[in-house]
């Protein structure tokens, strides 16, 4: 994979439309294949790293999965905003171009992540292009898992990092933990992790969507009739042991007449 141009439009410090021309370029017949970016503290670098992963994976990063409120207002707050004027934007986007090899053939992509401001709705849209040709044997809500597949989540997280912490890879004082999640991520070998939690999630949403809470209602009727139907044996049973009662009662009483009827010479 190789990126070929990034274009930021009212993203962060960037005003309007800001193409990076990112073609690794010849110098005295040399290919120098490394570009720097350089600038003041708040000169918005840490916003074109940032503008990679956010355009291609979006809500589907790893620090915003299941905190849509947090990713919608993390785009919102990086809207342009005109320092003098406060006049603040209603549409950005970022879009990135690259080269990708596969089996001896290369494609050209560009992926455009674009969101549109509604009051404090934010709608966000995202379009793949294939050597300039829209992907349609994909539907649109696949769009985000063939991403994840050609440039899986996991690559990123050992391409794209801040420069400034490139020192936690080097001298980790916490068995190199930071590369070997980047490595696990990589590997998929933290699937079992996120299965559980994706699991929980579903079993929870589910549960919600299935009228749990109507369920609960109906076992708490049902549970209070059982106690009332329980109580009324309980009472049947005791009146049938009174009326028992009284019928040993009754019939000793006529064993006793019949043997004094037998005793007069009756029968």
């Amino acid at each position: 994979m190789l990126i070929t141009k990034l274009t930021i439009t009212n993203f962060g410090l960037f005003k309007g439309k800001n193409e990076f021309d990112l073609k690794p370029k010849k110098y005295n017949g040399t290919a120098k294949p490394i570009i720097l970016f350089g600038g003041k503290n708040g000169a918005g670098k840490t916003t074109l790293f940032e503008a990679f992963r956010i355009a291609l994976y979006g809500s589907n990063l790893e620090e915003y999965r299941y905190k849509k409120r947090e990713y919608e207002k993390y785009i919102l707050d990086h809207f342009h905003q005109n320092a003098d004027t406060q006049f603040c934007c209603d549409s950005a986007s970022i879009e990135i171009e690259f080269d990708y090899a596969y089996l001896g053939e290369k494609d050209h992509f560009s992926i455009n992540r674009s969101w549109a401001r509604y009051k404090d709705e934010l709608t966000e849209s995202l379009s793949i292009r294939k050597n300039d040709l829209e992907i349609d044997d994909l539907e649109v809500s696949q769009w985000q898992d063939f991403i994840n597949e050609l440039i899986p989540p996991g690559i990123s997280k050992l391409f794209f990092f801040d420069g400034e912490k490139i020192q936690l890879l080097a001298q980790d004082d916490k068995n190199n933990s930071h590369l070997k999640e980047s490595f696990k991520t990589l590997l998929g070998l933290n699937i079992v992790d996120k299965l559980s939690t994706d699991l929980g999630i579903f079993i929870r949403r589910k549960a919600k969507s299935s009228g749990e809470k109507e369920i609960q209602e109906e076992l708490t009727i049902f549970d209070r009739d059982k106690t009332d139907l329980e109580q009324e044996l309980d009472s049947l049973l005791q009146e049938r042991a009174r009326i028992n009662g009284k019928y040993q009662q009754k019939l000793g009483k006529l064993e006793e007449q019949e043997t004094i009827v037998a005793l007069e010479g009756g029968s």
